[in-house]
C-alpha cells in the first residue's frame, strides 16, 4: 500500500485503486513477479518519496 499514491505518475499500472484518501496498492502473484516488477517498483518508491521528502 503506497499512502498517497495517487498523487504519483505510475504510467507502469502497479499502483491500483481509487480510494478518496489518496492510497494505492500494489498486488504480487509471488516472489517472481515482485523480481520482474523491481525497476517499475523501485522508480515509484523513488517518486514517492520525492513527494514525500517535499512535505
Amino acid at each position: 500500500m503506497t499512502p498517497s499514491g495517487a498523487k504519483v505518475n505510475d504510467k507502469s499500472g502497479l499502483l491500483e485503486g481509487n480510494h478518496k484518501d489518496g492510497r494505492r496498492v500494489t498486488i504480487f502473484k509471488d516472489l517472481n513477479d515482485v523480481i520482474a516488477k523491481q525497476k517499475e517498483l523501485q522508480k515509484i518508491i523513488k517518486d514517492w518519496l520525492k513527494l514525500v521528502d517535499k512535505n
